[in-house]
């Protein structure tokens, strides 16, 4: 079986085709992190860790490290369970986040700059920059895309309210796969079974970033040292009010700022 990041990993027909010749079994174990800029000769001016959106492959951002100057190098992660193309379990939150660490410390090399979209990405990102910093890697930025930070309302009329409101959002997966064809994925190539693990994958971690984000907010958090940046699109109505809302991650560190994409349109939350 060959996934989507393969593809662009092995860009050679010779390189697929041996690839694909090989037992699963004799891969070894896949990676969580992979590089997706060329690597050089010296270590890196500056290095990105960028985590997708639910249901996003971690190829989404090859035209970002395509674009990128010479002695940038951006790595991005591969959430088992979103690449189409392969059947994978998904992994939970806490193992997932401890998994991106361990291969960060051993893979990347000089100054870090995470990045998250959405409400997946923004929470593995924040759970990543956090366990980093324990580690003692320091961190030039952690920029989340397309989302503030989200939890469950509290109070009994307010928590019953929002759960009649999830059961509603969850009584169809009509919603997930229409944002997944907008995304530019073709769901009549794909398995019906698989399509429906990676909108059940989306469903859950949906669910995880909340739960997680309702954790943070209730237990409170050691503040990250970086500061958190958020990116926000001037058409997109997950981000409204952006001028005063980039100050909620005021929760996890003392320093944070906004970067406005004029125009930008709805990403996902």
């Amino acid at each position: 079986m060959v996934s989507v990041m393969d593809v662009f990993k092995h860009r050679t027909v010779r390189e697929l085709a041996a690839l694909a010749d090989t037992p699963q079994d004799r891969r070894g174990p896949r990676a969580l992190l992979h590089r997706l800029t060329s690597a050089g000769s010296t270590s890196p001016v500056l290095s990105y860790v960028c985590v997708p959106y639910g249901g996003g492959s971690a190829v989404v951002y090859q035209p970002l490290a395509d674009a990128l100057p010479d002695g940038h190098a951006l790595w991005s992660v591969a959430i088992p369970g979103h690449d189409v193309g392969m059947d994978e379990d998904r992994l939970p939150f806490d193992e997932l986040a401890a998994g991106c660490v361990r291969e960060i410390l051993e893979k990347v090399e000089g100054p870090i700059v995470l990045y998250g979209h959405c409400g997946v990405g923004s929470a593995l990102t924040v759970e990543i920059a956090r366990r980093l910093e324990a580690a003692g890697r320091e961190l030039d930025g952690v920029y989340i895309g397309g989302i503030f930070p989200f939890a469950r309302p509290r109070g009994r009329v307010m928590s019953r309210i929002a759960k009649i409101a999830e059961a509603e959002r969850l009584r169809s997966d009509q919603r997930y796969v229409n944002w997944l064809i907008s995304q530019g994925v073709d769901m009549s190539d794909l398995d019906p079974a698989q399509a429906r693990r990676i909108v059940r994958n989306m469903r859950r971690d949906s669910r995880e970033a909340e739960d997680y984000y309702t954790r943070l907010f209730e237990s409170g958090t050691q503040r990250l040292r970086a500061p958190v940046i958020s990116v926000v699109g001037t058409e997109d109505p997950a981000t409204d009010y952006y001028q005063e809302r980039f100050r909620e991650w005021h929760f996890l560190t003392s320093a944070s700022a906004v970067v406005v994409l004029a125009e930008a349109g709805h990403f996902f939350s």
